[in-house]
């Protein structure tokens, strides 16, 4: 099947009349694949997550009487961002060696795939903080509100992964994206 495979692309053989594979730009690949599925799927995903959590106990009334409680609202809304995407962070958390992996292994230093793992954490902490705000704000739109805050962070994610820079006021929003990093 390979030999089929590989004269349908014309690979390359060497002089013994083994397939040449270039491994660094294959874990590269792979590398940026997961890079990108990270982010979307943590950003958008998480996002529509904690608005969907938020309008339900809005609509249960269930906020209400956690508010109540003697804890503080900034403790509330940690508890909330740290435990609605939980199961996303342990995706997230079980992909990491692999991901750490495939950019050392397409020589990547180990300093600027730490570097994306941190805008990482960032942009989760700022599009969370966000999508909590937009939550608790527009109680009006009511089963709408997941799905529009999760296509916004999906239309930005895209724009910033798309955008060139052009050394403007425009890099700012792809400054808020960990596809700054990637790219």
């Amino acid at each position: 099947i390979l030999d089929r495979f590989c004269t349908e692309i014309k690979c390359i053989q060497d002089a013994a009349g083994n397939y040449i594979i270039n491994w660094p730009s294959w874990w590269l690949q792979i590398f940026v694949w997961l890079s990108i599925c990270s982010a979307i799927v943590l950003l958008v995903v998480g996002t529509y997550m904690l608005v969907a959590d938020l309008d339900q106990e809005e609509r249960r009334g269930t906020l209400n009487f956690i508010r109540l409680s003697p804890q503080s609202a900034t403790q509330i809304l940690i508890g909330k961002i740290l435990g609605v995407p939980i199961l996303l962070y342990l995706a997230t958390i079980l992909a990491v060696p692999l991901h750490t992996y495939s950019g050392l292994a397409a020589q990547i230093p180990l300093h600027h795939i730490l570097c994306f793992n941190i805008a990482m954490v960032a942009s989760c902490a700022l599009f969370y903080s966000g999508a909590m705000l937009f939550s608790l704000t527009t109680s009006w739109l009511g089963w709408f509100k997941p799905w529009l805050a999760s296509a916004a962070v999906l239309t930005f994610i895209t724009t910033a992964f798309c955008a060139p820079s052009v050394g403007n006021a425009a890099d700012l929003l792809t400054f808020l994206s960990p596809a700054t990093v990637l790219k």
